[in-house]
């Protein structure tokens, strides 16, 4: 037997829990606009995590607590929303103590409720299991939390009949649950399907009296910016700091000379060239002076080598 949360009437619910059919759907991006909202109604506003993966640092936390927490400023501590790691889930989950990962999710969500007019919940990443088995997984909290449902579903590579079935999957398993999915958004769809989509799963029993979106795909939302990749890379900002939001659209290997070299550069790139390199590293600055040219995002010295203090 499972644990279930007593007293509660998903009809009248003061949460929601958010939840996707695979990874990279964009259940990050649909919590921000959601909580943006939310605050605006009221400033206790609790969000929540019922299992975490961090990595395996003991310093590492949670991208998406981290990212909700310091974009809105909330005043919570971090080991209070989030119900378990991945790795304490599973070593429970080994030993047959199932019943008491869910009561340790819903005693954590009942302390964060009575501190908090609304609760937002974003539900697992799909990164270290099967699909199937996380939305199993997913749908069981959200029953017990007694929180309705907002599915986040991902058409990105997908073609419409695709879409809409992998969707309905999802669909089904909440509804095996008895969660209440009150309204289900498909992400990253390309705008030529949008209305084919929308069509498609209202014409479908499972998504009766439900709200239904689709958002069009939106490619720099997947592009890194020139900040982030130095900070993944370790690298030292020699020039530019207010500049690190540019959006990179590519990479670009400058290796021969200059004269071969430009015509190759497209918007965006990032040029990755020996720090010794001085004609390359001249003809780049030219480019970015020069509005007739396609503009680059940065340059990526490598070898250890810095530029020598003309340039």
């Amino acid at each position: 037997m499972m644990a279930k949360k007593k007293g509660r009437n998903p009809t009248m619910s003061n949460s929601l829990y958010i939840t996707s059919t695979e990874s990279r759907s964009g259940k990050s991006f649909t919590s921000l606009g959601v909580m943006e909202m939310l605050l605006r109604w009221t400033d206790r506003v609790g969000y929540f995590r019922p299992i975490i993966d961090p990595g395996e640092s003991p310093d590492a936390v949670d991208a998406d607590i981290h990212l909700i927490s310091s974009y809105f400023s909330l005043d919570i501590p971090y080991e209070q929303m989030y119900g378990y790691t991945a790795a304490e889930a599973g070593e429970l989950f080994s030993a047959g103590k199932a019943d008491e990962i869910f009561e340790g999710i819903i005693k954590k969500f009942n302390a964060m409720e009575e501190k908090s007019d609304f609760i937002l919940c974003e539900g697992t990443d799909f990164a270290s299991s099967t699909t199937a088995f996380e939305l199993d997984i997913n749908a069981q909290i959200s029953r017990d939390l007694g929180s309705p449902v907002l599915l986040v579903a991902n058409a990105k590579s997908k073609s419409v009949d695709q879409t809409i079935r992998s969707t309905e999957l999802a669909l089904d398993s909440l509804n095996s649950r008895q969660c209440q999915t009150i309204a289900t958004i498909v992400n990253r769809v390309d705008p030529r399907d949008g209305n084919k989509i929308i069509n498609g799963l209202k014409k479908k029993d499972l998504t009766r009296n439900q709200l239904i979106y689709a958002i069009p795909e939106e490619g720099s939302l997947a592009r890194p910016t020139v900040g982030e990749i130095a900070t993944a890379l370790g690298a030292e900002v020699l020039y530019g700091q207010e500049e690190l939001t540019r959006l990179v659209y590519g990479f670009t290997v400058a290796a021969m000379q200059l004269q071969n070299f430009l015509p190759r550069i497209g918007r965006g790139s990032l040029i990755i060239t020996p720090g010794d390199r001085a004609d390359i590293i001249a003809g780049c600055l030219a480019v970015i002076s020069a509005y007739s040219l396609e503009n680059i995002a940065g340059i990526l010295l490598t070898g250890g080598l810095k530029p020598h203090e003309p340039i």
